[in-house]
């Protein structure tokens, strides 16, 4: 019996700690690793129930299992940061990869230590050790790219994860009671480990893809608006030369009105043509084309739902910086400063930007609602599959050497950005 309760102390253990490593906690949970400590005893209480009376029998086995995946999938998926669906996903690949180490654990029992079970747990114990050690070197980064870009297809990820996990579940199970041949069992531990590798890669590749497809589509539909500013402003720019064309004609009008002691049909003419003049003279916040477009945008978006909107930017109509890198950079941070500030009751942006040195220096602050939370260099979005935009600014950003500072003050969202440009770009 100590033997037995040895084997599910490991087992338990090894679960809890390695699960608390890959997930994220939540800002909400206070104290993961206590959280994490309760699970561990409530694991430890039942299965101790479970197994440690009967031995290691083959349906008590199976039950015991399927409690702790259930209990370890309902604590990873309400205590990890990442979106449920994400969390089944990569739950699903770490029982995979803890069966495939309970197969090793079984076959280096019965060949090297006489069907020692406590040895065999402690062999699963040192797999639950090396996935600790090898995650945030090499699977952490992959992952969590994953889990902040993708923003469909995770029923068939989710579906390709449980899939792998029963198969190599079964596999484990019939190698483990049904299988003595030892070079029959080595070729099936040889073939699932080739599998699950295998499989891993081609899931992050297949990912990666997604990623890239939405990235290009969320560009694409950024370009068109740009591109619609750019042209709403060159028609109102050859509006007013129009008008300045036609303004001796205007003064001719007037100058007559005025010799024949017409004065309120002069000041009737002066008032339409003041009013046109209105329409027909552009907004210009900076000399930079594109950056203006989106400040024009961004302007008439927060006026429409009775917002404040302040700027003092001055930009060169030409900079050493490619547009659709700028369009990027300010494109998505005024688009993520609207819909924060469009949620509070006092709609604000005040956007601030100038060129020191070699370097456009900004700054984009908005009023928001509650603390924005963190998830790796940006802020997770409250949207559903949010969240691209900031990592396409960060990696403008890294690409130009620029660098990409946010939060939270006084109710207000922050964010300070630095463009290099000329020799500082390395250009």
């Amino acid at each position: 019996m100590l033997e037995n309760f040895i084997r599910v102390t490991l087992l338990v253990i090894s679960h809890s700690i390695s699960l608390y490593v890959i997930s994220v906690p939540k800002e909400s949970l206070r104290r993961p690793f206590l959280f994490w400590a309760l699970i561990t005893v409530f694991a430890e209480l039942v299965l101790a129930i479970m197994l440690v009376p009967q031995g290691y029998v083959l349906n008590m086995a199976v039950l015991a299992y399927l409690f702790i995946y259930v209990l370890y999938l309902s604590a990873f998926a309400y205590a990890s940061f990442w979106p449920v669906k994400c969390s089944v996903f990569i739950f699903s690949l770490y029982a995979a990869y803890f069966m495939l180490s309970y197969m090793i654990a079984d076959f280096l029992g019965k060949m090297f230590f006489d069907n020692d079970t406590v040895m065999m747990s402690w062999i699963r114990t040192a797999f639950s050790a090396a996935l600790i050690v090898i995650y945030p070197l090499f699977i952490k980064k992959p992952l969590v790219k994953m889990a902040e870009g993708t923003f469909s297809g995770w029923g068939s990820l989710i579906f390709f994860g449980v899939v792998a996990c029963i198969f190599v579940s079964v596999i484990s199970f019939a190698g483990s009671f049904l299988v003595s041949n030892a070079v029959l069992y080595s070729a099936m531990i040889l073939f699932m480990s080739l599998f699950l590798i295998s499989a891993f890669v081609i899931v992050i590749k297949i990912v990666g893809l997604m990623n890239d497809v939405s990235q290009r589509k969320a560009m694409e539909v950024q370009n068109a608006l740009l591109q619609s500013e750019l042209e709403s402003e060159k028609a109102l720019v050859d509006s007013a030369r129009s008008f300045r064309h036609d303004m001796k004609r205007h003064c001719v009008v007037v100058s007559s009105y005025i010799e024949e002691g017409r004065s309120k049909e002069a000041l009737d003419y002066l008032g339409t043509l003041v009013g046109s003049i209105g329409k027909s003279t552009p907004h210009r916040f900076t000399g930079n084309p594109v950056v203006n477009a989106l400040l024009m945008m961004t302007a008439r978006r927060i006026a429409a739902i009775d917002g404040e909107f302040s700027f003092d930017v001055a930009l060169p109509e030409n900079i050493d910086i490619p547009s659709p890198d700028l369009a990027v950079v300010f494109g998505n941070l005024l688009e993520n400063a609207y819909e924060a500030a469009e949620k509070t009751s006092r709609p604000s942006i005040s956007v601030y930007s100038k060129c020191i040195g070699n370097a456009i220096h900004g700054e984009i602050r908005n009023s928001m609602e509650g603390k924005p939370v963190r998830s790796g260099k940006v802020f997770r979005s409250t949207k559903p599959g949010g969240g691209q935009g900031l990592r396409n600014v960060l990696s403008v950003l890294e690409e130009l050497g620029g660098m990409l500072d946010m939060k939270e003050e006084d109710g207000f969202f922050i964010a300070r950005f630095i463009i290099p440009f000329g020799s500082i770009a390395g250009k």
